[in-house]
């Protein structure tokens, strides 16, 4: 028996917002790996040369994928600044009209979704930020939980508000699996800009050398992606079974990727049609006349299926291994609806 070890990870980034002034030099910066057919969350954590992360909680960054050929944006996505607490109802006691650099919150524990832990930034108080947890203390006879809060010499309110606390300088962004849908499996830059209150972009650093750019390599394979159906819209193929007929669509570049159940799936889209529609099929590499083609039953019905006053889209599968596949559909008399298009799938 084989026993696979899989890891839950986060993809970490560090981003500097100052510039380098000769210490603590990142040796490399390593390149994000993104999967086509899922979801990737990334993480980003901004810091000062001196590896000391940074107050980001009033601040916008903005993250742009970029193709290295065409220079041009591919991914735009707002980071998220990281509020992993909620609690309500803290009560910060004043210490009068002295100013000081500590108070308590406390919080009955109950209002509190989540954990806080020291180090955390507290938001949403009227202390001048940042305010910093240095001591988490909870009371499981009171049920209250008490946080020491560190901030610059100030005076300090009393007052009760709902605050949220996370980890401080950083933010957070998913790239998902629609994201990259169109996206080619190679590398890309990346960088990150803070956007400024006038709308002006201000330049963040991948590393201490200050390159302001990173590299994302996307890669496929690993999972299932989607594939776009097939579009017939063209009906005009003279000598079918009925009087608008495609052309012959390539049913074999799927053949084995369904475990050999061979699972065909057609959208039949109609405006006021009434008539009939034939799928047909061919193990012919090239068809040359009727006797070519058979007929293909669609959900168990006799073929061919029949239409009364449709304008909606109806589904049918069915099954087989063919080399390709074409559809027919004739109108009842004094009809002149219409199939405006049919989207397959194998």
């Amino acid at each position: 028996m084989q026993t696979i070890q899989r890891y839950l990870l986060t993809s970490t980034v560090i981003v500097y917002q100052n510039g380098y002034h000769g210490r603590n030099s990142k040796v490399y910066d390593r390149r994000i790996t993104l999967h086509k057919g899922v979801s990737n969350p990334i993480t980003f954590t901004f810091k000062n040369e001196d590896q000391k992360a940074q107050d980001i909680a009033s601040k916008t960054y903005e993250f742009n994928m970029i193709n290295s050929e065409s220079n041009k944006s591919v991914v735009t996505k707002t980071l998220n600044i990281l509020n992993t607490v909620q609690a309500t109802s803290a009560v910060i006691l004043s210490d009068g009209s002295s100013t000081g650099r500590t108070a308590k919150a406390t919080i009955t524990t109950s209002n509190i979704t989540g954990s806080f832990v020291v180090g955390y930034q507290l938001k949403g108080t009227t202390l001048t930020g940042p305010v910093t947890i240095s001591n988490v203390n909870t009371n499981l006879i009171d049920g209250d939980t008490t946080l020491t809060l560190s901030f610059a010499d100030q005076t300090i309110p009393s007052e009760t508000k709902n605050v949220t606390a996370g980890p401080k300088g950083t933010a957070d962004l998913t790239v998902t699996e629609g994201d990259l849908l169109s996206l080619d499996s190679k590398f890309y830059n990346f960088a990150i800009r803070e956007v400024k209150s006038d709308g002006s972009r201000e330049v963040t650093y991948a590393d201490t050398n200050y390159v302001s750019s990173g590299t994302i390599e996307v890669l496929d394979g690993a999972y299932p992606q989607f594939t776009a159906s097939t579009l017939v819209s063209d009906f005009t193929t003279a000598g079918g079974p009925l009087p608008n007929t495609s052309g012959a669509i390539d049913a074999l570049s799927n053949p084995g990727n369904n475990n050999n159940k061979a699972l065909h799936t057609i959208a039949v889209y109609t405006s006021n049609f009434s008539g009939s529609l034939r799928v047909q099929g061919t193990m012919s590499s090239s068809p040359v006349s009727e006797v070519d083609y058979f007929d293909i039953t669609l959900d168990g019905q006799s073929s061919p299926v029949t239409f009364s006053s449709s304008s909606t889209v109806t589904n049918y599968n069915f099954y087989g291994v063919f080399h390709s596949v074409r559809f027919s559909w004739g109108n009842d008399t004094s009809n002149i609806g219409v199939i405006d298009k049919i989207l397959y799938r194998q």
